[in-house]
């Protein structure tokens, strides 16, 4: 059986987090993803060993780090647009379009056994 190792982009999100906490409390090998901009609140608590920042909309550096962590499993968390005051369609382009790209481009190669991709609003929503 091959050994599993899960990215988690996105981790300081809500879901992101999350999820963290519960592959962590099944004793997951996991690559917790966020930016350096990120608020880590969610998460400040955990002993985060594998802790991971970077820009995903940077396809050289995601490429070289899915070939150094080789993650059998990529949950795609990490977004931008959720808050009210974030409205820069450059930045939501990026983060939402160019990052999820370079996230499977750069895996191709990857013996996946899961790419998903999802995210939420609603947790902030009137």
């Amino acid at each position: 059986m091959k050994h599993e190792r899960y990215l988690i982009t996105g981790a300081a999100g809500f879901i992101g987090a999350n999820l963290t906490r519960r592959l962590i409390e099944e004793g997951k090998d996991i690559y917790p993803l966020v930016r350096d901009t990120s608020d880590l609140w969610r998460i400040e608590d955990l002993n985060l060993q594998n802790l991971v920042k970077a820009d995903l909309t940077d396809y050289v550096s995601i490429s070289e780090l899915l070939l150094q962590i080789k993650p059998t499993h990529i949950f795609h968390l990490a977004t931008y647009g959720v808050y009210r005051d974030q409205k820069d369609a450059n930045a939501i382009f990026a983060a939402n379009v160019w990052a999820t790209f370079n996230l499977l481009r750069a895996s191709q190669d990857l013996d996946l056994a899961a790419f998903v991709n999802t995210g939420s609003v609603y947790e902030y929503a009137d």
